[in-house]
């Protein structure tokens, strides 16, 4: 008897509602089913599992080796919890089922209860795969309301989110930690001391400080953006960057096109405002130069 060479694809939202332990309660159910309890001729190839988003097929690691895979052959059919652990976007969707039929895969969507191979036409999977894509966009657009309405009370929590050179006290603040704040201040004043970013990183390096990524090495751009954030002395600016394109998730720098929040003296200063401003105006000296 040929051998029907089957896996498993399983996931959840990153940051959403379903938690890391529901994913390995989809492994294990899976595993379990195709192993144990299904078709006799059944061959298990594994399980395709991932936390991710379900907007871009393109930035789900796991999946797009469960693709590869189906191009080499290796498997012939797919569990998967719903339509909408394959994608939330509808042209996504479509495009994958469509590769996946010319590559002989099928697929069982368990929730719709629903074949790939029995379906003769798309229009039933893409009713269903609209209604999850316009579910994620007000899903998206919920939490967009959310952010802003935390922005505008002076209420959010990333107004206190960590970077280099501060960490939490027990209430959740941001305060100075010792040891990088001095590094900040050093990276500020070699700066207005007419140092080019390359030299600052040569400097750090010579002295053994680690880069924020733990490495030896600062790259000038992350001191550059060290030194282009205002969150060191004190005030902290909120929707700096933005999301155009929820199905792309890339972020861009926010030019006027949706509000920003400036929380003043929201926590410790590490450097002085009037530093902070000689810098920048440096930095814009420097730029002319350049140009």
């Amino acid at each position: 008897m040929k051998k029907i060479r089957v896996a498993a694809y399983c996931r959840v939202s990153k940051g959403g509602a379903e938690p890391e332990h529901s994913l390995q309660a989809q492994i294990a159910y899976y595993t379990e089913m195709i192993r144990l309890r299904s078709d006799p001729s059944y061959q298990f190839v594994g399980v395709y599992a991932e936390i991710a988003s379900g907007l871009n097929v393109k930035k789900r690691a796991q999946f797009q080796k469960l693709l590869r895979d189906c191009r080499k052959k290796k498997i012939d059919l797919i569990y998967t919890k719903s339509i909408s652990r394959f994608a939330r976007n509808t042209v996504d969707f479509l495009v994958t089922i469509r590769q996946l039929r010319k590559l002989g895969v099928d697929v069982f969507f368990e929730n719709e209860h629903l074949y790939l191979s029995r379906e003769r036409t798309e229009t039933a999977m893409s009713i269903y795969a609209a209604f999850m894509e316009e579910e994620s966009l007000q899903k998206s657009k919920s939490i967009r309301w959310g952010l802003k309405s935390g922005f505008a009370s002076g209420n959010s929590r990333l107004a206190s989110r960590i970077c280099y050179g501060y960490t939490h006290d027990e209430s959740g603040k941001l305060i100075a930690e010792p040891q990088e704040s001095e590094i900040v201040r050093l990276i500020f004043d070699l700066y207005l001391g007419g140092i080019s970013l390359s030299g600052i990183s040569k400097e750090l390096q010579r002295h053994g400080f680690l880069s924020p990524t733990g490495k030896e090495t600062w790259t000038p751009r992350a001191i550059d953006k060290l030194l282009s954030n205002e969150k060191y002395t004190g005030n902290v600016l909120l929707q700096k960057t933005y999301v155009p394109n929820p199905f792309t998730g890339a972020q861009e720098e926010n030019q006027g096109v949706i509000t920003q929040y400036l929380y003043e003296n929201n926590h410790e200063g590490i450097i002085s405002k009037e530093l902070f401003q000689a810098v920048q105006a440096e930095k814009q000296k420097r730029a002319k130069k350049k140009g």
